[in-house]
């Protein structure tokens, strides 16, 4: 509940004024729930942060439920079909990846208010390669035609957590690998790195850098 006070000596343009204080309360009520989610479809942990997190931002929250799967890069492509089926429908079965996390998330915080909450994902990176794909899930539920439904619905991204950076240049003829400490943003070699379906492997040079001629394959 709000209420607004005009001063007396409030003047217009011509210079009238108002002449005595004017008083109006309205009541606004409390705010819809939200869910703000993961930002972007792929995300890396902070590589300086003691453990790899994710935020998700609410308001009117309780809490959350949290699942997570482990997955590789031969995975890329069930990932981007799975998004694909959740644009149409967020009930989507994911795919029949090794799940690592399901849990319920509590959003700590004051009503009416928007509250960044950090998601711990230690214990599914454990039981992973260090890739996974996390899912976070209003626990409300609004029928499709609710206007709040569009504001609450799941967000998902596909999730690492590395000190090792993989920066790829490519034109017609060559691909260009650069390999950095996330950390320190020095270059490392002797790093392997595979083209996912032509099968070859480049191995980084002391200054962090592999060139792979491209074929004629996808």
């Amino acid at each position: 509940t709000y209420t607004v006070t005009l001063a007396a000596e409030l003047a217009d343009v011509f210079g009238q004024q108002l002449g005595e204080d004017a008083t109006r309360t309205f009541d606004v009520g409390s705010a819809d729930p939200q869910l703000r989610g993961l930002l972007g479809e792929f995300i890396s942990t902070d590589p300086a942060a003691e453990h790899g997190t994710v935020s998700i931002t609410t308001i009117n929250h309780d809490a959350v439920r949290v699942r997570a799967w482990a997955v590789t890069p031969l995975d890329y492509t069930a990932f981007r079909d799975y998004l694909d089926r959740m644009s149409r429908d967020e009930d989507a079965t994911a795919p029949e990846w090794s799940a690592v996390l399901d849990t319920e998330i509590e959003i700590d915080g004051s009503e009416d208010r928007w509250i960044e909450t950090a998601i711990d994902l230690t214990d599914a990176f454990n039981a992973s390669s260090g890739q996974i794909v996390v899912r976070v899930d209003s626990l409300l539920d609004f029928d499709d035609d609710d206007r709040r439904y569009w504001d609450n619905r799941p967000t998902v991204a596909w999730v690492q957590n590395t000190t090792l950076g993989i920066d790829a240049i490519v034109d017609t003829k060559q691909l260009v690998i650069i390999t950095t400490d996330l950390a320190t943003g020095e270059p490392i070699g002797g790093v392997p790195v595979e083209l996912i379906g032509d099968g070859r492997v480049a191995t980084t040079d002391d200054h962090g850098l592999a060139r792979l001629d491209l074929g004629s394959k996808g």
